[in-house]
């Protein structure tokens, strides 16, 4: 019995593909000791933050829009798929537990949300001075601000980039591959090699 390599790699990109997600502008300044300890994470700049971040992902819309990525994303990774096993009912079991991944999921985002909302907050206050996070959030106010930033994160089911991402994912799987290759074989010399003999 033998499962297609990469199946191990697959689980994990998909793990790590959801992107962050949205600080609530209701949420503490952070829970995050690095934030506080940042002199540079005034009151405003974190004011600024969330409102962008909550404008890029609204809270209404947030789960759904969550759902459509992972779900999304998913289905590349499934497609991009380079081998198969060689026995039916072992495939149809891999591609059953696959298919299950999105929903499994969904439940750790969720409970890392709070990590993850700080983190946004956070990482805006630094990469960004106030000035320009003033200007970031007036265009966020705009019509098309707000559906930009809304709309950012979708470009990764997008047609054009579901295309691209199908030989992304492929060429990924084969370095995966010839990476466990290498690294069974390297393991295999370490383990045969001759131990120096003892006087």
């Amino acid at each position: 019995m033998r499962l297609p390599q990469g199946a191990a790699a697959l689980a994990l990109l998909l793990a790590t593909a959801a992107p962050a997600v949205a600080a609530e502008p209701s949420a503490p300044v952070s829970t995050s000791p690095g934030c506080t300890a940042d002199a540079g994470a005034t009151s405003e700049a974190m004011m600024l933050a969330r409102g962008i971040v909550a404008v890029a992902f609204p809270e209404d819309q947030r789960s759904a829009m969550m759902e459509r990525l992972v779900s999304g994303l998913a289905a590349q990774l499934r497609a991009a798929r380079t081998e198969r096993a060689s026995e039916p009912e072992i495939e149809a079991l891999l591609e059953k537990k696959l298919k299950e991944m999105p929903s499994r999921l969904m439940p750790l985002i969720h409970a890392h949300m709070p990590g993850l909302l700080d983190a946004t907050a956070c990482a805006y206050t630094r990469l960004f001075t106030v000035e320009e996070l003033r200007d970031i959030s007036a265009f966020a106010d705009t019509p098309s601000g707000s559906r930009f930033l809304a709309k950012s994160a979708e470009t990764l089911v997008d047609p054009a980039v579901v295309a691209v991402n199908q030989d992304y994912f492929r060429a990924v799987n084969a370095l995966a591959n010839a990476f466990k290759q290498e690294l069974i074989d390297e393991i295999m010399l370490l383990m045969t090699a001759e131990k120096p003999v003892e006087s």
